[in-house]
This record gives C-alpha cells, structure tokens and sequence, in this order.
C-alpha cells in the first residue's frame, strides 16, 4: 500500500502541474486571438506597376481617394488600409500621356492584406483621322484662286481647341474653329508661310516667314477683326520657327545666317541672347521650349534632338543614323527630326520628316517612342487634352488628328 501511494504522488503532482499549464496555456491562446482580432480589422491594399516608361508617372485611387503616385515601374501601396470584409477598387485616375495602364486583379474584398494588383503599362498607340481635307482650304480662298491645301506645313491649337494651319505654297494662314471641318482664312504673308506656335499668355498666334524674314503675331486669330504685326527683331535673315515661353519671350531658329543660330527674343524684340549656333555636329532646325524654360531644338541633319544647356547644344536624343528607332536617348534614332512641341506636362512630340513618323520624348529619361505615322507628316501641336494635330503635305495632304484613348 505505502508503495502504491509512492507511486501515485508524483502522477498527482504531474496532473496538477498539467492543470496549471493548461490555465497558463489558456490565457496565451486568448492573448494571441485578441491580438490577431485586433490586426484583421483592417488590411493593406498593394500591388506593382510594369512598362511605365522611365520618366512618365501615373495616378492610382482606391475606392476613389487615397490618390498614390507611381513614377516607376515597381511595387506600390496605399497607405489607408481597408476594413475588414471591405469592397477594394483600384482604378488609374491619371494616366502618362500617351500610355495606357490597366488594372488586374484590383477589386474585391478584403479578407487579407492584398498584394497581387496588377498595374500594366504600354504605348497607346492610335490611327490619325482628317479633321479637314487639303480642298478645303482651296475652298476657303477660291475667291482669290490661292490655297490648294497641299503644302499645309505649320500646325498650332489653342487652349480652346481651336486648331491653326499654314500653306507655304500661298503664305496663307487658316483657323479651323472647336468642331468644325470648315477653315476660315485669317491672314497672307508676303514671303512663305512656316511652323508656326500659339501663346496661351498673350492669346497669340506665331508663324515664322523666312520670306520675309520675320515672324509674324496673329494675336486672338479667329477674332472678327484681326491685325498683324510683326516681332521686331533686327537681323533675321530666314527664320525657320519660333517658340514662346510662359514669360512671352520669343525663342527663333534662323536659318538664314552662316551659322544657323537659335536665339531668345523679348516680346518687344529685344534681343536676350543668342542660346546657340550651328557646328559641324549641330544644325538646328525647329525649337520648342517647356514650362521651366528649357529649350530644344532638332536637328535634321544629323538626325538628333537637342537640350540648350548653358549656352551649349546637348544630343537629348538620337543617334545620328536616319532611321526611326524607339529606345532611350542616343540608343534611339530619328529619320530627319522636323518640327517639334511640347505639351503641359513637359514630353516633348516631334516629327520625323524622312518617315512621317510621330515620336514621343519623355525629356527627363530621354525615352523615345513611336506613337503614329502621317504620310508627308510636316509639323505637329498638342492640344491640352494631349490630343495631337498634324499637317501633311503632298497626296496625303489636309490635317488630322489624333486622340489618345487612355485620356
């Protein structure tokens, strides 16, 4: 008996020592579910974004607010997690002018935190439509038996949509208003019309007439009355183009003097500086300038694209062999780059005169992209829509259009 008891002590001992793990255990297990009750309240929204284009970012809500900007392809999140057994929505809000990003897998509801959304990126590339046909601009003057439309070589748009053309077979100048498909003739130059630009900061149209040796301002063009004047520069011999910046300073490629030089003007005429002048690698053609100033300038002869940095003619783009070749600065290549504009978020559009192709620069990488072909392709503007207008000229000649479908 005594050695039965002996036995049985230390299975007691055991089992009380089972129970008081067993309580401990208890409270550990309900410490561990009320914290993880506590951290499923709410989960995380995340995913990655492919093909966005060096330089190009884009916009991303979820559930319509807690706007996240994405300027790399890579992973991103949202920083406002969702309730627990909410509805999750990811949409692009903005996207990078002429691409196109689609959401995968970006809606449903949160049972975990949620990190498979995909965000793909490519070129939205489009076909260009007629806005107006080369005859109907012989239709606008065939009082005065001008015009035929088919040496249509400068293009500009204003902020209203209001599209702008010029004919350097007749020096004419048209309007073509929001909508229509009908010109409206607005001025002649003695010399030949050229590219031309619109200032949103004096509501004045721009047109470089090597002919004359000037550059023409057209201020409100489609107005009932409208009086030309002229910039008055003293010097120029055969300006080529012109662009204006947010201040009103003229910037003028002139082709006439030996060398070529692109020179910044006051809105008066003054004379600022000359940026710079042709060399045997540099032979500027058009130049366009951005919001901060920055000018550029391309090249058709040694088919690249300039940056003016300093006084100093910097290759942005292009490789110098006259093909059209979509990559990143000088690993991409022009086919005779021509005139060139840029929209409100600072990408630069160019036309390649040798192809008709319509290429894309995202100034900070120097990415390069193909977006569009026009037969005979001669100039190019970019509405504020990012819309993008084109004259051509020859058996394809009119103006068209072209509309991103991501916009």
């Amino acid at each position: 008996m005594t050695r039965m008891m002996g036995q049985l002590r230390p299975l007691a001992a055991g089992a009380a020592m089972c129970l008081m793990l067993a309580a401990c255990g208890g409270d550990n297990v309900g410490k561990s579910s009320a914290s993880n009750s506590a951290s499923a309240s709410s989960y995380t929204v995340s995913g990655t974004v492919s093909g966005l284009p060096a330089g190009a970012s884009l916009v991303l809500e979820n559930n319509g607010g807690g706007p996240v900007t994405v300027s790399a392809s890579g992973a991103f999140s949202f920083a406002t997690a969702v309730a627990a057994g909410s509805a999750y929505a990811v949409t692009v809000v903005s996207q990078p002018a002429w691409w196109n990003c689609t959401v995968s897998q970006g809606s449903g509801t949160s049972s975990v935190n949620v990190t498979n959304v995909g965000v793909s990126c490519a070129v939205d590339k489009t076909s260009p439509t007629s806005l107006v046909s080369a005859a109907a601009f012989g239709s606008a003057r065939n009082a005065s038996g001008t015009s035929d439309g088919t040496k249509l070589v400068g293009v500009a748009v204003d902020g209203s949509g209001n599209v702008y053309a010029s004919d350097n077979n007749f020096g004419d100048v048209f309007g073509i208003p929001t909508g229509s498909a009908a010109p409206q003739f607005i001025y002649t130059a003695a010399g030949s019309a050229g590219l031309m630009t619109y200032s949103a900061t004096n509501s004045t149209l721009y047109e470089a007439d090597g002919g004359d040796d000037y550059i023409v301002e057209l201020p409100n063009p489609l107005s009932a009355s409208v009086t030309a004047s002229y910039l008055a520069a003293t010097g120029l011999t055969h300006p080529n183009s012109a662009a204006v910046d947010s201040s009103g300073n003229v910037y003028v490629v002139d082709t006439g003097t030996s060398p070529a030089t692109v020179t910044e003007y006051t809105s008066s005429g003054t004379k600022v500086a000359t940026l710079a002048s042709g060399t045997s690698t540099f032979t500027p053609y058009a130049v366009a300038v951005d919001s901060n100033k920055n000018v550029y300038v391309t090249d058709q002869t040694h088919n690249e694209v300039f940056k003016i940095v300093s006084g100093t003619p910097t290759v942005l783009a292009g490789s110098g062999s006259a093909v059209d070749t979509d990559g990143t600065a000088t690993a991409a290549s022009f086919n005779a780059p021509g005139a060139i504009t840029v929209d409100a978020s600072n990408n630069l559009y160019v036309v390649d005169s040798g192809s008709g192709a319509l290429r894309q620069i995202i100034p900070s990488s120097g990415v390069v992209t193909t977006l569009s072909t026009v037969t005979g392709a001669t100039a190019i503007a970019v509405g504020s829509n990012e819309n993008l207008y084109v004259t051509a000229e020859g058996t394809s000649a009119g103006v068209f259009q072209l509309a991103p479908t991501a916009q």
